[in-house]
């Protein structure tokens, strides 16, 4: 079983924490590959100015809006927002909002029941890949 995740029957439920963690973890980290890798180099200003920026709107994402939208039911609409600003945000990978979105995105397509959760999941899942894979490869 994965850290943070109890499955039931009836649910999933899934420590926010645990995902708002590891997924600024690893935007941090493949910033840092899209910044300094390469023959490219970005330096530590845009470096930072990236990582600063993503890691505000993960804290807004993770301690605001996925736990108010937890409250009022409003899981698979926010699921699917998320998961479009993904993709939108997918060809400027390196300003690091995919690397933020496309976990949250999974994250309450993984709590929300109901029709398209799947292809939401999905959709979040691989555009976070491909994120992470340009930013690592360049």
């Amino acid at each position: 079983m994965l850290a943070g995740m109890e499955i039931d029957a009836t649910h999933t439920n899934i420590d926010s924490r645990a995902v708002a963690g590891a997924s600024v973890i690893v935007m941090l980290i493949s910033l840092a590959f899209a910044n300094f890798a390469g023959s490219d180099d970005e330096g530590i200003g845009p470096y930072l100015v990236t990582a600063g920026f993503s890691t505000l709107v993960a804290t807004f994402l993770y301690l605001r809006a996925i736990p108010r939208s937890r409250s009022n039911g409003t899981e698979r609409r926010t699921a699917f927002v998320l998961t479009a600003l993904s993709v939108v945000g997918l060809p400027v990978f390196w300003a690091g909002l995919t690397l933020v979105t496309a976990p949250a995105a999974a994250l309450l397509a993984l709590a929300a029941p109901g029709k398209g959760m799947r292809a939401a999941l999905v959709v979040a899942t691989v555009v976070y890949l491909v994120a992470v894979g340009a930013c690592v490869i360049g």
